[in-house]
């Protein structure tokens, strides 16, 4: 498997996964569903190689752009740490390795290295998750 075809296998599971929990990964500025639902965006964001004896390749991918709309902003907090832990709690190496990548279990490490809010305009907020995911080359 490529290196291009086996980012495609990531970010494929990695949708599957964030869809699973409940997520949209359509453009929210236009949808009116984000009254009900978080937003998600999955962006690739570069890509780190591993010196070239070594069989590891970092492949970093950020969840950017996870809005949603909160009403009651006393909760807004209580929502953040739903929705990011819901993502911690799911995005997990087993998780990934599934369809393209159920064979060759190239994934290896799944790094979660927190979140930010970058955007507050009540009732929408809007973070930003770090997520780095190591594959090995076969």
């Amino acid at each position: 498997m490529s290196n291009l075809d086996t980012i495609k296998a990531i970010e494929d599971s990695l949708s599957a996964i964030v869809t699973a929990q409940g997520f949209m990964l359509e453009d929210s500025s236009t949808d009116k569903k984000l009254e009900t639902k978080a937003s998600c965006a999955i962006r690739h964001m570069g890509e780190e190689f591993g010196a070239s004896h070594g069989d590891t390749r970092p492949n970093e991918l950020k969840y950017a752009r996870i809005n949603f709309n909160e009403p009651e902003p006393g909760a807004t907090r209580d929502r953040i740490a739903e929705l990011c832990h819901k993502i911690r709690e799911n995005v997990k190496v087993a998780a990934l390795n599934v369809g393209a990548l159920a064979a060759s279990k190239l994934v290896i490490r799944v790094d979660h290295e927190g979140y930010d809010v970058t955007g507050y305009t009540p009732p929408i907020t809007e973070m930003e998750y770090r997520l780095r995911v190591t594959y090995r080359e076969e």
